[in-house]
C-alpha cells in the first residue's frame, strides 16, 4: 500500500509540517499509520550540498495525524527512508552506506559491501513476489 485513501487530520499535520522545511523523501507506513521523512537540504542537491553546508539530513517519523513527531538519527548525514514490508524497520542511507533500524531509532545495522547514492526501497516479501 503507498498511501492511505485519506488522512482526515491533514490540515493539523500540515501546520506541524511547517516546523520542519525542507523534508524530503516522505514514505508511508505499510499500515498508512506514520510518515517516515528525512529533514536537511533540499533533495535535488542532497549528499555532497549537505556535507559542505554542514546540513546534514537526519531522519523523522511523525503519526499520520500530525502527532508525536520522533527525531531517529542524530549524526551523520542520513537520507532516504524505506519501510520494511511489515513496517517493523526503516532502512536508510546513511554516509552512502545502507543501514536499517528499528522504527523506535534503536539497533542500527550497517548493511556491508553496499554504497549509495539515492533512493532505496525493500524488496516484496517472498510468498508476495510474481514470478514470470
Amino acid at each position: 500500500m503507498c498511501c492511505p485513501s485519506s488522512v482526515p487530520t491533514a490540515r493539523a499535520s500540515a501546520q506541524r509540517w511547517r516546523r520542519y522545511p525542507g523534508g524530503a523523501g516522505l514514505v508511508w507506513s505499510p499500515d498508512g499509520s506514520r510518515l517516515a521523512f528525512w529533514n536537511g537540504d533540499d533533495a535535488a542537491f542532497w549528499y555532497n550540498n549537505a556535507r559542505r553546508s554542514g546540513n546534514a539530513g537526519q531522519i523523522f517519523v511523525i503519526n499520520a495525524d500530525g502527532s508525536h513527531l520522533r527525531q531517529l538519527t542524530h549524526r551523520g548525514d542520513n537520507r532516504w527512508p524505506a519501510w520494511s514490508p511489515e513496517g517493523s524497520r526503516l532502512a536508510f542511507v546513511h554516509d552512502h552506506q545502507l543501514f536499517t533500524m528499528a522504527v523506535d531509532g534503536s539497533h542500527a545495522l550497517r548493511v556491508p559491501g553496499v554504497r549509495l547514492e539515492g533512493p532505496i526501497a525493500w524488496s516484496p516479501p517472498a510468498s508476495q513476489r510474481r514470478t514470470a
